[in-house]
């Protein structure tokens, strides 16, 4: 994941980093990989329970690849990141809003050169 973010960011493309990703283990690859880029890194985290993230796993396309028991191996709630201030994204966010959010602050980030 680093590889491929840190190629793509140096080319200048938005990067997109999306997974069930335990903090205590990716933590320090998306510092290294934010502070490879010269414009800005935006965060943003799901704060969601495990049924919550079990009851929209269950929508996917991917749902018939790995379930609810799988998940609960994965999930460990909220974590926070130490070296930057994370948008978080909660229950009452619709699909479509948190869309929304993060491509108008990407669009917003690029506008100001950051």
């Amino acid at each position: 994941m680093e590889q491929a973010a840190t190629t793509c960011l140096k080319r200048g493309l938005v990067v997109i980093i999306e997974g069930i990703l335990n903090a205590t283990r990716y933590e320090s690859m998306l510092k290294q990989v934010s502070l490879e880029t010269t414009g800005a890194s935006l965060f943003y985290a799901y704060d969601l329970t495990l049924a919550e993230t079990s009851s929209r796993h269950i929508t996917r396309a991917k749902s018939v690849s790995f379930g609810s028991a799988e998940m609960k191996d994965w999930y460990h709630g909220w974590q926070p990141l130490t070296f930057v201030s994370e948008g978080r994204i909660d229950s009452s966010w619709a699909e479509n809003a948190t869309i929304d959010r993060i491509a108008a602050d990407i669009a917003a980030a690029r506008a100001t050169g950051h």
